[in-house]
C-alpha cells in the first residue's frame, strides 16, 4: 500500500497525553487560496488573515466610460445610461481567517454611467459572508439607494467561517437601470478540527466497541483485556479478543468528510492520524494500522498503513498528508494476525486514536 504524506514513525513512550482539542484560535498559516485582488481588508482576528490589499480590476463595462465633450464627467456614448462597477475583481478574497473569528473587508462601488443609478439594493449574502451589522451596506458602508454618475461608495463586508476549508459566495447588487453587478467572494477557514473518531480510546466499553465495526473473522472489544494489559491512556483500550490462528481480521470506523469535499478536491485539506498500538509481551501475534481514503460510493482511492508489527510496549504510529481528490470518507482500520497455533485469541491492543482535519 502506498503511503500518503509522511508517517510519524514508531516511538516507545512510557507516558504521554495526546491533545485532540478543537479549533486553533490563532497562528493562521499563510498558505491558502490564491488572492483575488481585494480592496483594503482588515481582519479583526488574533492573527491577521493574508489578504491582497491592492485594488482589483473593476467590472468591465459594456461600453467603456470616457470623458464627455466638456470634460465634466464620464459618458458611454448613449444618454441615460447607469452602470455599477464593483472593485476587487474577478474574485474578492478575504484570505485566511481562523474558524469562528472575523475577517473584514471593503468593496468600492462606482457608477461609470452618465445618469443616476437608482433603487440600488443587495441580494442577501450567504453565510459565512455577511455585511457588518448584518444589513446593507454594512456598519461602515456608505452606499445608499442612489449613486450619481462618476460617484463611488463603499460596502463594509465580513467573513466569519464556522468550518474549516475554502468557502465561496457571491455578492449581487441590483439597480433599476441595468443588469445586476456581481462579485465572487472567497475565503479560507483555518485551524484544526476536534478528534473526528467516535470512542477513540475504548472508554465506551462493549463488543464490538461502540462506534466501531468488525471485519471478517474474529471478535473485538473495548475495556480491560483478560491479559490485564494496561491502557496507554485512560482506563480502557480496544483489543482483539477471539480469533482463528493465521487469520487476519480487523476493526474499523468510517468517518464522513464529505462536508469538506470542495477543499478536498482542490488538494488542500489535510487529515492527520495518530494511534498507539502493542502486542502482549513478546508473543507471536502482530498488529497494524491502516488509513483508507474512500470515494462517494465507498470505493478505495488510496491508503496508508504500517507493516505488521510486533511490539511488547506501547508505540505511536501515524500519518500526515492531504486527502486525495474525490475522498468522501476515511476508514481507520485496526488489524491483528494470530500466529500461535491452537489458540483462539489475538493479542493486539490499540489506544489514544486521533483523526483530525487541518486547513491549510
Amino acid at each position: 500500500m502506498r503511503p500518503r504524506g509522511g508517517w510519524l514513525g514508531s516511538l516507545v513512550v512510557a507516558a504521554c497525553s495526546l491533545d485532540t482539542g478543537g479549533v486553533a484560535s490563532s497562528g493562521a498559516n499563510t498558505l491558502g487560496p490564491s488572492p483575488g485582488g481585494s480592496d483594503t481588508t482588515n481582519a479583526t482576528t488574533e492573527s491577521d488573515p493574508q489578504v491582497d490589499s491592492t485594488n482589483g480590476d473593476s467590472d468591465d463595462a459594456s461600453g467603456s466610460a470616457s470623458g464627455s465633450a466638456d470634460g465634466t464627467g464620464p459618458t458611454t456614448g448613449t444618454d441615460g445610461i447607469a452602470q455599477l462597477s464593483l472593485s476587487g475583481g474577478p474574485i474578492y478574497d478575504f484570505g485566511l481567517v481562523p474558524v469562528s473569528m472575523l475577517g473584514a473587508g471593503t468593496l468600492t462601488v462606482t457608477n461609470i454611467g452618465n445618469t443616476d443609478a437608482t433603487g440600488i439594493a443587495s441580494l442577501e449574502l450567504t453565510p459565512p459572508f455577511e455585511y457588518t451589522g448584518m444589513t446593507y451596506p454594512g456598519a461602515g458602508g456608505t452606499c445608499m439607494e442612489t449613486l450619481g454618475p462618476g460617484q463611488s461608495c463603499t460596502l463594509d463586508l465580513a467573513f466569519r467561517p464556522q468550518q474549516l476549508g475554502i468557502h465561496d459566495g457571491t455578492l449581487t447588487l441590483a439597480y433599476d437601470q441595468g443588469p445586476d453587478s456581481i462579485r465572487a467572494l472567497t475565503g479560507g477557514g483555518t485551524g484544526h478540527s476536534a478528534n473526528l473518531l467516535v470512542n477513540p480510546g475504548g472508554e465506551d466499553m462493549g463488543s464490538p466497541p461502540p462506534g466501531w465495526n468488525d471485519i471478517e473473522l474474529g471478535e473485538w472489544a473495548a475495556g480491560t483485556p483478560s491479559t490485564m494489559v494496561e491502557a496507554y491512556e485512560g482506563s480502557y483500550c480496544h483489543y482483539a479478543a477471539q480469533g482463528f490462528p493465521f487469520a487476519e481480521y480487523a476493526l474499523f470506523q468510517d468517518v464522513d468528510v464529505a462536508a469538506w469535499s470542495h477543499t478536498i478536491d482542490q488538494g488542500l485539506m489535510r487529515f492527520d492520524f495518530v494511534g498507539w498500538g502493542r502486542t502482549y509481551q513478546f508473543g507471536n501475534d502482530q498488529y497494524r494500522f491502516v488509513v483508507r481514503y474512500l470515494g462517494v460510493s465507498g470505493q478505495p482511492i488510496d491508503s496508508w498503513s504500517i507493516d505488521w508489527t510486533l511490539d511488547a510496549f506501547w508505540q505511536m504510529h501515524g500519518t500526515q498528508g492531504t486527502a486525495p481528490a474525490g475522498t468522501r470518507s476515511i476508514r481507520i482500520e485496526l488489524g491483528c494476525v494470530n500466529y500461535v497455533p491452537g489458540t483462539t485469541r489475538c493479542d493486539a491492543y490499540f489506544d489514544a486514536l486521533s483523526l483530525q482535519a487541518t486547513y491549510p
